[in-house]
């Protein structure tokens, strides 16, 4: 288990700690918690093979039952929906929970016996606590900002009714775009999807008829 620090495979994102001998999805490897992620990177790889986003863990508690393998772990203050196995199984795991309703296990396997293993299960659990409510923050801040953006000009609020209510577009598409100055690009990129979706619907009404 170490804290390196350093970017993480050239995404920009700070590698906040690695935990290896960790098995997810059949596959051996090592788990990342990053300053945006959690990944998984399996042996032998030089990038990461499942990546989590933050804003992709369910955030709001929910009742969850007690199963053979695992248990609920609620944590009120984050509101961060995961379960842990209880302490004395053979199997020493942690189960993120995503907004899908989706599911995703990851088993500790440190050689060193189950102590290391609570140890380093425990870690990723209690930096998931700290992470996710600064990432909530840092999210609605961006909202607020872009939500004052919208307010402050009428016509980037056409723009935004225009492109992504009437899913020209998708709302990262959009932003990632100089919103402010519609430059020749953004009006051509938008522009072309507007005339396919045109000339798709003609044709499947034609087709239909």
């Amino acid at each position: 288990m170490t804290r390196p620090g350093n970017k993480a495979n050239g995404h920009g994102e700070e590698i906040i700690l690695v935990v290896e001998h960790v098995k997810h999805s059949n596959q051996k490897g090592s788990l990342y918690v990053t300053s945006e992620n959690l990944a998984f990177q399996a042996a032998g790889k030089d990038s990461f093979d499942h990546r989590y986003h933050y804003s992709e863990i369910k955030r709001n508690v929910e009742i969850v039952f007690s199963s053979s393998s695992f248990y609920r772990f609620s944590l009120f203050f984050s509101g961060l929906v995961q379960k842990i196995s209880p302490e004395g199984k053979s199997k020493v795991q942690l189960q993120i929970v995503l907004q899908s309703d989706d599911s995703s296990n990851f088993h500790f396997l440190n050689p060193k016996g189950q102590v290391d293993q609570l140890k380093d299960r425990n870690s990723v659990k209690d930096l998931l606590t700290t992470l996710l409510p600064k990432f909530k923050k840092k999210i609605n801040k961006e909202m607020e900002v872009k939500n004052k953006a919208l307010q402050g000009n009428l016509r980037l609020q056409q723009l935004y009714r225009d492109l992504v209510v009437s899913e020209l577009v998708t709302a990262d598409e959009f932003w990632a775009q100089n919103a402010d100055v519609c430059d020749k690009r953004m009006c051509f990129y938008i522009l072309l999807r507007w005339l396919l979706f045109l000339i798709y619907s003609q044709a499947y009404h034609i087709g239909r008829n």
